[in-house]
């Protein structure tokens, strides 16, 4: 006998996991697109940030020459919002908006993963769109306004919590891709001191958007070895995984040793979710 409560079914045991749902964040030039790009399966690229077309489609081609079993060799299909007008972000409003549950739901397509590059220009474009509200009086890009930035960080919210539900939905993965913002200061015995470093997206939304999603790892490039990061350090945050074992005495972060041109499976999103699954939600342990 089924037990529900307000129309959704009662799990009377763990349910093993079903899906990828990551943010990664970053400063430029981090291969963050890169690593997306080893997800599972055959990848929808929703590209807001411009010339990503390019650089995923030549990724691809470059990798299929030496390695055709990689992750990152999959099929993917591509859509370029980049140059779309900011009230795009609007349709985000109502359920399912883009219509991305016609794609999702197609097996004749056959998605598997989402991405989405970049919420910092989808963020963008929403804060043009509630600049052009008219929420205050004077208000422009160089000085918005406190209620323009509420419209925006109430845009995106909604924005990925959509496609979060969407992709839900139909099983889907899904990764959110996120540029690294510029660092909180104070000021202590005349000096600006660093006190905090995280996404770049407004307000309280680093912090929400996480709560939504299984994992969170920041990329980092200290300039002779690129790390995934997957708990809080230093100043940096918010990071978290359900993945990966980051009990006290296991590592936190791992060098991310990837060579498009020889790729380790070892080292792809692809080959540490199937563990996951595999294991039925098991945590698995962080790549050496």
């Amino acid at each position: 006998m089924e037990i529900e409560l307000g129309g959704v079914k009662v799990a009377t045991r763990q349910e093993p996991p079903k899906r990828l749902s990551l943010l990664l964040w970053g400063a430029a030039g981090t291969f963050k697109t890169t690593i997306s790009a080893t997800a599972p399966g055959k990848k929808l690229w929703l590209l807001f940030d411009d010339g990503g077309t390019d650089s995923i489609t030549s990724l691809r081609e470059q990798t299929l020459k030496t390695c055709p079993e990689s992750a990152l060799c999959n099929e993917l299909a591509i859509v370029d919002f980049s140059h779309e007008r900011n009230n795009l972000i609007s349709k985000f409003k109502n359920d399912d908006g883009l219509g991305l549950g016609k794609i999702l739901s197609n097996d004749d397509i056959g998605i598997d993963t989402v991405v989405v590059d970049s919420v910092t220009r989808a963020s963008q474009m929403g804060l043009e769109l509630a600049i052009s509200m008219g929420l205050t009086r004077g208000s422009k890009l160089e000085t918005p306004g406190i209620p323009a930035f509420g419209a925006r960080n109430a845009l995106m919210l909604r924005m990925i919590t959509d496609i979060m539900n969407v992709t839900g939905r139909y099983n889907k993965n899904v990764i959110f891709i996120c540029h690294e913002g510029e660092p909180s200061t104070t000021e202590i015995d005349g000096k600006s001191v660093i006190v905090k470093v995280t996404m770049s997206l407004g307000g309280q939304l680093p912090n929400l958007v996480t709560q939504k999603l299984g994992e969170c790892w920041f990329v980092q490039d200290t300039g002779k070895e690129r790390k995934i990061i997957l708990r809080p350090f230093r100043t940096y945050k918010p990071m978290k995984s359900r993945m990966f074992d980051l009990s006290s005495d296991k590592p936190g972060e791992f060098v991310w040793k990837y060579d498009i041109n020889n790729p380790d499976p070892k080292f792809e999103i692809a080959t540490w979710y199937n563990q996951w699954k595999d294991g039925n939600g098991q945590k698995i342990q962080v790549p050496k």
